[in-house]
């Protein structure tokens, strides 16, 4: 399940900066992931930025150039992130709206996001609101219980 908090919780530690996190801390997994979890990054790479995955950090980007995976997009990187890390509370300010809607179908993780974007296609989400599943699991419920709440 994805948990999106609209503010960072009390006593919680918040990962702000996504592309240096991305380079301390999922590089290298993403360079030696192998089968599942290599496909599915290999998916978020495609979904968001456009580009292959190809052998160990390399990858082509839409534009056929041969770079590596450090120069992916802030918010292919925030993915990544949540991807590998569900247990940490990440920030997704950075992201765009491509990568949001790609964060939230990854399916677990825990996000923040200071104001929810409008997705054109609506998601189906587990929402969860001040510890409780509430909704009928579609992103615009949540958009819309968290509009309410002002």
């Amino acid at each position: 399940m994805i948990e999106v908090y609209l503010y960072k919780p009390n006593g919680e530690v918040l990962i702000e900066w996504n592309d240096s996190f991305f380079n301390v801390s999922s590089y290298e997994a993403v360079s030696q992931s192998t089968g599942e979890e290599r496909s599915k990054l290999a998916n978020i790479i495609r979904n968001i930025d456009g580009s292959e995955l190809l052998d160990g950090s390399d990858i082509r980007t839409g534009f056929g150039h041969l770079t590596d995976i450090s120069n992916l997009s802030t918010g292919c990187k925030t993915a990544i992130n949540v991807y590998l890390n569900p247990d940490k509370l990440i920030s997704c300010d950075e992201a765009g709206n491509n990568a949001f809607e790609e964060i939230l179908n990854i399916g677990t993780g825990r996000i923040q996001i200071r104001e929810l974007p409008v997705l054109w296609d609506d998601v189906e989400v587990d929402i969860l609101l001040h510890s409780h599943i509430v909704g009928d699991k579609s992103y615009s419920s949540y958009y819309s219980l968290c509009e309410e709440a002002g």
